[in-house]
């Protein structure tokens, strides 16, 4: 397995992002991204923009809510690594560096997505981040079929989901 591979795993198409991604607790695992979108999700139905709260306060409406379900279902009990996303606001003002753990399957901040963009294939459709816009509470960054990235309000329902995933070698 290398780094930029697309490779089958639970049924589904992934990309190697990287073969020794360091998790949380300091192990290296599998760093994997869904080679194509998955479903077309709001961000948060209330239009918030900070992607732990949304999984807080939102758990039946949100793109959390999607994945923590999806990786019940997905790869039941098999172990995955806890990931610490840091939820770094990409402007000025806002969040800077706050840590969040999250386990299963998660989104790609901003600073992981520009890390791997060359393994990373064009997707089908644009996608989210988990990437707080700090100009206000309401927009959040996505990325553009051709790889671009941009920020749209949080509530917009047709953007798409590519959750990642970080596994460990058996």
């Amino acid at each position: 397995m290398k780094n930029g591979e697309v490779i089958e795993k639970y049924g589904k198409k992934w990309v190697v992002l990287d073969t020794e991604f360091k998790t949380a607790d300091g192990r290296n695992g599998i760093l994997l991204l869904a080679a194509d979108v998955w479903e077309y999700l709001p961000f948060d139905d209330v239009n918030s923009n900070y992607y732990p709260e949304t999984s807080i306060y939102y758990p039946e409406t949100t793109i959390c809510s999607y994945l923590k379900e999806e990786t019940k279902s997905l790869i039941g009990d098999e172990e995955t690594g806890t990931v610490e996303l840091l939820m770094t606001a990409e402007n000025t003002i806002g969040l800077e560096n706050e840590p969040y753990k999250t386990n299963g399957l998660f989104l790609l901040t901003t600073e992981l997505y520009r890390k791997y963009k060359r393994f990373i294939p064009r997707m089908s459709y644009w996608w989210w981040t988990a990437t707080a816009y700090s100009g206000d509470a309401y927009h959040v960054w996505f990325v553009h079929t051709n790889g671009l990235l941009d920020y749209i309000l949080a509530y917009r329902g047709d953007i798409g989901v590519v959750p990642a995933l970080v596994i460990f070698r058996r």
